[in-house]
């Protein structure tokens, strides 16, 4: 389902390290993972807001402590604004990309391949 016809409900994300975040908006895409090493279960999941924007969440826990983050994330032009609720802080768009790839272990290169997208266009960066 396209983010363009995703039911929009109200989103409220708990927030161990700022405020609250509520946004109307949908869950596009999550994703969990185990770390043998540290014993430690990480839960992501990405949302479109109503207006256009994007919010993520991180929940970990050992299983003794749970640590979660949330993030709303707005673009403006070649600057992101990331808000967890209590501060923000404005990063190159450029940066945030590569943040994310490492993050979510995204080749965005062979997904916009397969996508058909033109990697330097206005549509395949989000803007």
């Amino acid at each position: 389902m396209r983010a363009s016809t995703m039911p929009f409900t109200t989103i409220t994300l708990d927030n161990g390290q700022g405020g609250t975040i509520t946004f109307k908006g949908a869950l596009y895409a999550q994703t969990s993972f185990f770390e043998e090493d540290t014993g430690v279960l990480t839960k992501q999941e990405l949302y479109s807001t109503e207006d256009g924007h994007q919010a993520f969440a991180l929940v970990s826990t050992d299983g003794d402590v749970k640590r979660k983050s949330a993030y709303l994330v707005h673009r403006q032009g070649d600057m992101c604004v990331m808000d967890n609720g209590e501060r923000s802080m404005t990063l190159p768009y450029d940066w945030l990309m590569m943040f994310t790839q490492a993050l979510w272990d995204i080749d965005l290169e062979a997904q916009r391949r397969r996508c058909g997208m033109d990697m330097h266009s206005d549509a395949a960066l989000g803007g």
